[in-house]
């Protein structure tokens, strides 16, 4: 998934606790299912959730991840809406 930035998502291990974000998306057709959930800088996958719409809250450790679900009958092809909010701590 593209990141807020459209660049590559900032996923790290680094000092990860120092940015969250807000991902929500919404399927735009009633065709396939989407399996949404997370993997984090070494490639291992988090829970996922199966639908057609959701949210998820993230911190840097982990990278959003989208995947369509094939059922019979349900074709083969979905447009999917995603936002992606940043928040970043600042010193204070």
């Amino acid at each position: 998934m593209d990141g807020p930035d459209g660049g590559r998502f900032p996923s790290t291990m680094n000092g990860c606790d120092t940015q969250r974000f807000l991902v929500r998306w919404q399927a735009q057709s009633t065709g396939p299912s989407i399996r949404a959930g997370s993997v984090d800088a070494a490639g291992d996958a988090g829970p996922s959730v199966t639908g057609n719409g959701g949210w998820m809250d993230v911190d840097s450790c982990q990278t959003p991840t989208l995947e369509m679900v094939a059922e019979p009958g349900s074709g083969t092809i979905a447009d999917v809406d995603v936002q992606v909010q940043q928040w970043v701590t600042t010193a204070g």
